[in-house]
């Protein structure tokens, strides 16, 4: 191979270490301590940022992620 054929190969093989990287990054499960307004209690179940719900008893109110750390009523 040429050496602009092998820079262009290492440039493209960095570009998907990369690429991989931040899709791990996303993937990733986020860990989130939003007490719920409701209880009080920290026991949020984030199933997605529109579907929360409070695990605590008597409570069990929705929830929608507004912000990293505000949650506001469903």
């Amino acid at each position: 191979m040429g050496k602009m054929k092998e820079l262009f190969m290492a440039e493209r093989e960095r570009e998907l270490q990369r690429l991989e990287i931040m899709h791990a990054s996303i993937t990733a499960e986020p860990i989130l301590h939003i007490p719920c307004p409701n209880c009080f209690n920290k026991t949020l179940l984030f199933k997605s940022t529109i579907d929360i719900n409070c695990l605590s008893q008597g409570c069990g109110q929705k929830f929608v992620l507004v912000n990293a750390n505000t949650v506001r009523y469903a």
